[in-house]
């Protein structure tokens, strides 16, 4: 039998199923971490004065989120979902925005995770900033570093002192300079 329910029954009944208030979102800490324990996110300073902007022209909901709804809630994902949507073809050339490239708002995080892997920062400090294991890193990423192989063996060969051939260089012993005499005539001499 199909029983016909409101729409505010019908997310209530989605939420019970997704959440374990059965509310739409659930308040809780971060995964793997103590409830009130925090988070530090280094992140550039350009990135800083953007957010300070932001905050300057639109505020802070009242728990202290940047990024709110219009009435200071929690921030749909339907909502990213939407202006995503509007933006995508703007920010991508026509080719990408016809491809499967960035086709939602969480493959952005993909995507910034790989070009910090790209950049040649350090697994662990991707790990960090993204709220990941090394472990994480490697295992979902491993094969997103591309096109790197003739700039890492650069950076091998110089690091054991090889030329392109592989030969170990043989530093140059540099030589002490010969002392430098210098012939002064005494102040306090004879002009001898």
């Amino acid at each position: 039998m199909i029983t016909k329910r409101a729409p505010a029954d019908y997310a209530e009944a989605l939420g019970k199923r997704w959440t374990d208030s059965g509310n739409r979102h659930d308040r809780r800490g971060l995964k793997s971490r103590e409830i009130k324990a925090d988070r530090p996110v280094p992140i550039p300073p350009v990135l800083v004065a953007m957010l300070r902007d932001h905050i300057k022209e639109f505020g802070k909901a009242t728990d202290g989120r940047i990024f709110s709804n219009e009435r200071g809630a929690v921030l749909g994902t339907s909502s990213y979902w939407r202006v995503w949507q509007e933006a995508r073809p703007l920010a991508l050339p026509p080719d990408r925005a016809a491809a499967p490239l960035a086709r939602r708002p969480y493959d952005l995080r993909h995507t910034c995770i790989t070009n910090w892997l790209n950049a040649g920062v350090p697994v662990a400090e991707v790990a960090r900033r993204a709220g990941n294991s090394p472990e994480v890193i490697h295992r979902r990423y491993e094969g997103c570093i591309d096109g790197h192989e003739e700039l890492n063996n650069a950076k091998i060969a110089k690091a054991m002192g090889w030329d392109e051939l592989g030969r170990t260089r043989r530093k140059r012993r540099r030589q002490a300079p010969e002392p430098r005499v210098w012939l002064t005539r005494s102040s306090h001499g004879t002009g001898a």
